[in-house]
């Protein structure tokens, strides 16, 4: 009995001992994989940090380009000094891998070649202006080399993803052997010997601990996986969005794009985008999102603590903070006023409510908090560059088609839009009719009166014609003293009559007070109309001004209709 005693107690140490080398064979082999999963979380990290520096840079490149301003081009080192630092780590975390030293070529050369050629984007635009800069963009290059370097990005996470599933497959193979292992160890340790089984219970307890710390291990490793794959994605959201509005047209259609974006990226936030309207000088909605949208009243920016101290201003609800006048109700969750900032003038402001719990005794850590309030500002940065950019495009777009003394459309807007008129009259067999207006003895009245009552006359004369026509018409200042007013669907007849109210409505005009009854401003007006006089825009027009022509040798003060039979016996008398 002794002897199988001994038996059993030998049989349970060397069972004992063996187990023991198996779990710290185990232990030290989950040990080597918890590294490896740790080495390429780390080198995922960078391979986005490197992304997200590159499309800090490329950012700044083009706000730099588009302003000028050159606190982007601080922004612009510092991002590219970020590509540099996170190049350089990940070539040390995948050294001993070959696979992707081939990729970590590849993107060192494109990466050199990107930020040359952004450094002379940059410098290009700061010594020789925009055009150059703009040449170099529009080669192609700096696109394609973009394009690639995000492609090689995504094919080296790619590889660092894949290997990771490894790594974790293996470390799950490793803790279900050593815990089948442990099992067979601890029910032949009970059946030799308590003494044994005791050890062996000693043991188990040991490396079942080991396996919770890995497990807690996997799982933090696993909801940092998550947050980081949740910041690449909402960084690749925020790089498409600037994309799309850089290439937006109109503020219509870059309030489009943003609110599917915020909807995308602020799933559980609702909120509002004011823009400055001069004209009302006060706050006006631009749109508003989310599941319970804020009102979208207008304000005075001096109703807003954002606008009034240029920062933002967050109020929580656990926080004893003022609201802004313009928070008709107290939210539930925190909200916060952004405001939207482009050559240090806040011009808007981006109002969010957010259903993010962040009182103290909030679930949701700090820095979940402070990610959340990240993402917001920079989305508020996105946005404030796009609508900064649109409202200088429209301003630039209103100078080029309007005339800046009489606020009327120029020439060139009559020529662009009369063609287009008429080709749109053809297809649905409808008229057009023009009228050119020619105020009498105008250049007797500059000398009489002097060219600043001329120019009062004149935008008098614009304001007058804009309030006569439809919406649909088009009013424009033909030139010097010459008026042209566009009628789609206005028939010979309606044309000659609105041409004769007009001329007879100028002869009451406030303005006619300020003049002597000497100095009587009076108009001489030529209608003509598609088809009936002209088959193309400049035949029509050219009919008018014949017709203008017969009024202003008939006498002036009168409306003449092209196609008149006095033309012929007028055309040889001189103009005025």
């Amino acid at each position: 009995m002794q002897r199988k005693l001994v038996g059993s107690l030998l049989l349970a140490i060397t069972l004992f001992v063996l187990v023991l080398s198996l779990s710290f064979r185990s232990i030290l082999r989950a040990r080597q994989t918890e590294e490896w999963v740790r080495r390429e979380h780390v080198t995922i990290e960078y391979l986005s940090a490197l992304s997200g520096a590159l499309s800090e840079a490329e950012s700044s490149e083009r706000g730099f380009l588009l302003t000028g301003d050159k606190n982007y081009l601080d922004s612009l080192n510092m991002a590219l000094q970020g590509t540099q630092e996170a190049m350089g780590r990940v070539r040390e975390l995948v050294i001993e891998n070959p696979r992707q030293q081939k990729s970590l070529s590849e993107l060192t050369a494109a990466l050199e070649e990107r930020t040359r050629l952004i450094r002379q984007v940059a410098e290009l635009r700061e010594t020789r202006g925009l055009e150059p800069a703009l040449a170099v963009l529009r080669a192609g290059r700096p696109r394609d080399l973009s394009n690639q370097i995000h492609l090689l990005l995504a094919g080296m996470t790619q590889e660092e993803t894949a290997l990771l599933a490894t790594r974790e497959s293996e470390s799950e193979i490793i803790a279900q052997d050593t815990l089948r292992a442990l099992i067979v160890g601890s029910l032949f340790g009970i059946l030799l010997l308590l003494v044994a089984g005791w050890l062996l219970q000693r043991q188990t307890e040991s490396l079942q601990k080991a396996q919770e710390g890995l497990g807690e291990t996997n799982k933090n490793l696993t909801r940092s996986m998550a947050a980081l794959t949740a910041k690449t994605v909402q960084a690749r959201s925020l790089a498409e969005l600037s994309d799309i509005l850089q290439s937006c047209l109109t503020l219509d259609e870059a309030r489009e794009v943003i609110v599917r974006f915020f909807r995308d990226l602020l799933p559980d936030d609702s909120g509002a985008i004011f823009l400055h309207s001069n004209a009302r000088e006060c706050m006006e909605p631009l749109l508003t999102w989310g599941a319970e949208p804020p009102s979208a009243a207008a304000f005075g920016a001096d109703d807003c603590w954002a606008l009034r101290r240029g920062r933002p201003h967050k109020v929580n609800p656990a926080e004893n903070v003022v609201l802004c006048k313009h928070i008709t109700e107290r939210p539930s969750g925190s909200c916060q006023c952004i405001p939207l900032v482009a050559q240090n003038e806040a011009f808007g402001l981006m109002y969010v409510v957010s259903r993010v719990p962040v009182a103290p005794e909030s679930p949701v850590s700090a820095a979940d908090t402070e990610e959340h309030a990240l993402l917001i500002r920079r989305m508020a940065e996105t946005v404030a560059l796009a609508c900064a950019n649109l409202r200088l495009r429209e301003t630039l777009r209103f100078q080029s088609i309007r005339d800046g003394l009489t606020g009327l459309f120029n020439r060139r807007y009559l020529d662009e839009t009369l063609d287009r008129e008429i080709r749109r009259a053809y297809r649905h067999n409808r008229p057009v009719s023009v009228i050119l207006l020619d105020l009498d003895h105008f250049k007797h009245f500059n000398d009489t009166l002097g060219h600043g009552a001329g120019d009062s006359l004149l935008r008098t004369l614009g304001d007058f014609l804009r309030n006569q026509v439809r919406q649909e018409d088009i009013a424009c200042r033909y030139g010097g003293e010459e008026f042209a007013l566009v009628l789609p669907d206005a028939a010979l007849e309606i044309a000659r009559a609105r041409a004769e109210q007009i001329r007879e409505g100028i002869k009451h005009l406030a303005w006619q007070q300020q003049v002597p009854s000497a100095e009587s401003v009076t108009v001489s007006a030529g209608v003509a109309v598609f088809p009936l006089h002209g088959s193309s825009a400049s035949a029509v027009l050219q009919e008018a001004d014949r017709a203008l022509y017969l009024a202003k040798a008939s006498g002036r003060d009168r409306v003449s209709v092209a196609g008149s039979e006095e033309l012929s016996r007028v055309s040889s008398l001189p103009s005025d």
